[in-house]
């Protein structure tokens, strides 16, 4: 494999990260990955200071129901993008390192955050969120926020809110 195919591979994080490198975090259930989500992350690659993103199925969100396996939404993801965008777009477990039972998911996402961070440290991590977990019927609360934030500014690293027309 060639450097550039190898970039997003997270082994190659930790053997030549730096603090340039850059990538965003996306979160979701991705039962299914739909073109949405697909082109969400496509458009985070345009970012000129990017250079992967990361996605991660959440394993057990207790406020959405999966039905499908976690291993089969992890396999969907990495079959939605042809060979141009899947040399940077990785699927990693970084929800599935930090899961404990019964986790809302406010908890879901910020262990998952804070563990990519102690993992590639020297590595900045931008979040990709829907704006369906800000709204007032959603997942997350505004004191469920501030831990979130404050782990994402420590670095000024930032937070891309994507809004749906439903939300």
């Amino acid at each position: 494999h060639s450097e550039d195919s190898n970039l997003c591979s997270t082994d190659h994080w930790l053997a030549h990260g730096n603090s340039s490198r850059h990538i965003v975090f996306y979160g979701g259930t991705f039962d299914p990955i739909t073109v949405a989500h697909v082109e969400i992350a496509k458009a985070a690659l345009v970012q000129s200071s990017v250079d992967c993103v990361w996605m991660s199925p959440i394993y057990h969100p207790k406020y959405k129901p999966c039905k499908k396996d976690p291993a089969l939404r992890e396999k969907m993801i990495s079959m939605s993008f042809n060979e141009e965008y899947a040399k940077k777009i990785k699927v990693i477990r970084a929800y599935e390192q930090s899961y404990t039972d019964g986790m809302d998911v406010q908890s879901m996402d910020f262990q998952a955050y804070t563990w990519l961070e102690k993992e590639y440290p020297r590595t900045n991590v931008d979040m990709i969120v829907g704006a369906d977990s800000l709204a007032e019927d959603g997942p997350y609360t505004v004191e469920g926020w501030r831990d979130i934030l404050r782990a994402i500014a420590k670095k000024n690293n930032r937070i891309f809110v994507i809004s749906r027309d439903n939300s």
